[in-house]
């Protein structure tokens, strides 16, 4: 019956004659699905919508096959504006999928406009908190979108349940940045029971987001060195920046975990200066939660002059807690070779 009715809509106005019409209606029928699958090394979100904030229906793991239906215009990811519906009726952007040799756009029907749709909470950050391409702790860097501040206001699209866990807390939730906070960093969470679920998440990297790099070519800086002493020179120029971005990320980290005060009185001071007011102490064993790090004002970059800034928003030196910074297997790498560069890196500053 709709389709009557368009037809006699369509045909009446004259814009379209009967032969154009039908040919129109052929093509858009008799186009079949094209099988598919994802890039190789690339896991991908297959979304309600095909918009970035939309909620994933289904995650698509290394290799996943399925069969492309229709295609569309959606968000523009890396200057490609194609998303393409699979039989699993949600939609994966063209940049996720193996090449296609043709052209989707003529090869498959069009599926019609699809609005972006999504739900909205608004909430604010209590502490200084990360936020993760997907809800957990990896220690890759670029992994961490955005960096929030205390007291930020944000607004949230869905609810991720069952994330890495955060002080006993799974929770996490997705924001307008396209990124993931931990519900321990934000202020009161009692108005967010609207949110929908944010679905299966895959495994994602940053760095699938970002597009191929431009090839180049380099010349070596010692072209008479023998192949055993250029080995040696890479090697240690990689052990000190490993060592160094170690030691950054340990510090930059914006998330909370528990540690406890090592000493009978640790003091947590105003400011980031060793003559800075005291605000409090913490008594031996006494929960400590820190939010990030950073050093002693003017001080040498060496463990003994990194100070936390915790929950309570004084600093306390992190060689008075235990475990330490540098002690926690769940902040830091663990990498025996990255622990012994940063000795060197740090005794050398």
């Amino acid at each position: 019956m709709r389709k009557g009715l368009l037809q006699n809509l369509v045909l009446s106005t004259g814009l379209l004659s009967a032969h154009t019409y039908g040919y129109i209606v052929d093509r858009q029928t008799t186009k079949q699905p094209i099988p598919s699958e994802t890039e190789k090394g690339i896991s991908t979100e297959c979304k309600k919508c095909p918009y970035s904030l939309c909620a994933n229906k289904v995650a698509y793991d290394y290799e996943a096959t399925f069969n492309l239906t229709c295609w569309t215009e959606g968000q523009s990811i890396n200057n490609d504006t194609t998303w393409l519906k699979t039989n699993d009726g949600c939609y994966v952007t063209q940049w996720d999928i193996v090449e296609y040799p043709g052209d989707f756009t003529e090869d498959l029907p069009y599926c019609g406009r699809v609005r972006e749709q999504y739900t909205r909470a608004s909430a604010r950050t209590k502490y200084k908190s990360e936020c993760q391409i997907r809800p957990d702790l990896s220690l890759e860097r670029p992994n961490s979108f955005k960096m929030y501040k205390e007291n930020v206001d944000l607004t949230l699209t869905c609810r991720a349940s069952d994330g890495e866990e955060v002080l006993g807390d799974l929770v996490w939730y997705k924001t307008t940045a396209n990124c993931y906070v931990s519900r321990t960093g934000l202020q009161s969470t009692r108005n967010l029971d609207n949110l929908e679920d944010c679905g299966p998440i895959p495994f994602l990297e940053y760095k699938m987001r970002l597009p191929d790099p431009e090839p180049t070519t380099t010349e070596t800086s010692f072209p008479t060195a023998t192949p055993e002493m250029k080995r040696h020179a890479m090697e240690a120029v990689k052990l000190s920046r490993e060592a160094i971005k170690a030691h950054r990320d340990w510090l930059d980290r914006r998330w909370l975990y528990n540690t406890t005060a090592g000493e009978d009185y640790v003091a947590c001071r105003k400011d980031m200066a060793n003559n800075s007011r005291i605000v409090k102490f913490y008594e031996w064993a006494e929960q400590i939660v820190p939010q990030c790090g950073t050093y002693i004002s003017n001080g040498e970059h060496t463990l003994e002059n990194i100070l936390l800034l915790t929950t309570d928003f004084c600093y306390v030196k992190d060689i008075y807690t235990d475990p330490g910074l540098t002690e926690s297997t769940l902040r830091c790498m663990s990498t025996s070779n990255i622990s012994r560069g940063l000795v060197v890196v740090l005794t050398q500053t």
